[in-house]
């Protein structure tokens, strides 16, 4: 898997359990101690979040960590199988 696709998987893990929880970008942003510019290019997989951010991310989100990284681990599964 490349690293853009990890990133567009992580991204469209993030995006909906924001939406989930009713949070703006703003204030997923906030609570995680990101800035709203970074957090929409982590949704938009143009950049990928160092772990403790991820972390903050997930805890804000109230998802284990392992599910953003799972999403990652079953692209990656899906195209090794193609």
């Amino acid at each position: 898997m490349s690293g853009k696709n990890a990133r567009d998987a992580l991204g469209s893990t993030i995006k909906p359990l924001r939406f989930h929880h009713e949070l703006s970008q703003a204030d997923l942003a906030e609570k995680a101690g990101i800035s709203i510019t970074f957090l929409r290019d982590i949704e938009r997989g143009n950049k990928c979040p160092y772990p403790d951010t991820l972390a903050n991310l997930a805890h804000v989100l109230k998802s284990p960590v392992y599910e953003f990284l799972r999403c990652r681990m079953n692209s990656l599964m899906r195209r090794r199988a193609s």
